[in-house]
């Protein structure tokens, strides 16, 4: 999602006969790109639940423009953090509406054949099996650890993934005195969903699983607390949260005669 601001064919054609217009010009249109980033982000900080995250408010891009080129472009960034997410794939849906790409966790565990095709990892309720941080997020840590659990690293990343020495050591079972089994640390599962023959021993005892479909913890005493990690959700549509254009085309109106004006001003005190 880009945004751009534009001069006329006729318009840069005068232009060329002052180049301090050309650079008043230039100036105007980079203080309305900044002025649109910053709104959008503002919008962010208004309309998000729970507040944006760093990574979201860092997700805007703006390039200025210049005497020779006379665009300055709003969009959203098309690298990303280190090796975080895209931040067209993740946020282009607030902008645009519609589904939302697949975030990496969520293709890790498709390529593993735990998430199907066409549903989407949502977190469930903040618990003890998934704390999630103060803007209501999974921790990374925990989707590393998922991802290691269920052995989703792929060949490139296999000696990341857990061994079954790893994953009895993360559960510290302990048989008590009368004969129970209780998992002091924590066990991870996953649940097709209703009416499937699922889960630990509902194939022997024919019982079906009654679990929603997505990741669970279960804990204590024969693993009797248990609580969804990520719940299998079908691919959700997403109404658009944010008009890039619109927000440009009504800062463009409001603030361009002055910004221009006061561009112009400065360009001809500094002439040489």
């Amino acid at each position: 999602m880009t945004v751009s601001a534009k001069l006329s064919g006729d318009v840069k054609a005068l232009l060329s006969l002052d180049k301090q217009i050309r650079f008043a010009a230039a100036l105007m249109l980079t203080r309305l790109a900044q002025a649109t980033r910053d709104d959008i982000t503002r919008q962010m900080r208004e309309k998000i639940q729970g507040g944006p995250t760093p990574y979201t408010l860092r997700s805007m891009n703006w390039t200025k423009a210049t005497r020779d080129n006379l665009t300055a472009r709003v969009s959203l960034r098309t690298d990303s953090p280190g090796k975080g997410n895209v931040w067209t794939r993740t946020l282009a849906h607030l902008f645009t509406g519609g589904s939302r790409n697949w975030k990496k966790m969520e293709g890790a565990f498709l390529k593993a054949g735990i998430l199907l095709p066409g549903y989407r990892m949502v977190a469930a309720a903040n618990s003890w099996a998934n704390p999630l941080d103060i803007y209501g997020n999974p921790k990374a840590a925990l989707i590393t650890r998922l991802i290691s659990y269920f052995g989703a690293f792929g060949e490139t990343g296999y000696r990341a993934n857990m061994t079954a020495k790893s994953k009895a050591r993360l559960a510290k079972k302990r048989r008590g005195a009368s004969g129970y089994v209780t998992i002091q640390g924590v066990q991870y599962f996953v649940s097709r969903g209703r009416g499937t023959w699922q889960g630990a021993g509902a194939w022997r005892n024919g019982r079906v699983q009654n679990l929603p479909a997505g990741i669970w913890a279960k804990r204590g005493t024969h693993g009797a607390d248990v609580a969804p990690v990520f719940l299998f959700v079908k691919g959700a549509q997403y109404r658009r949260m944010f008009d890039l254009r619109g927000t440009a085309e009504k800062i463009v109106e409001k603030n361009a005669s002055r910004e221009f004006q006061s561009a112009l001003h400065n360009s001809l005190r500094t002439a040489k």
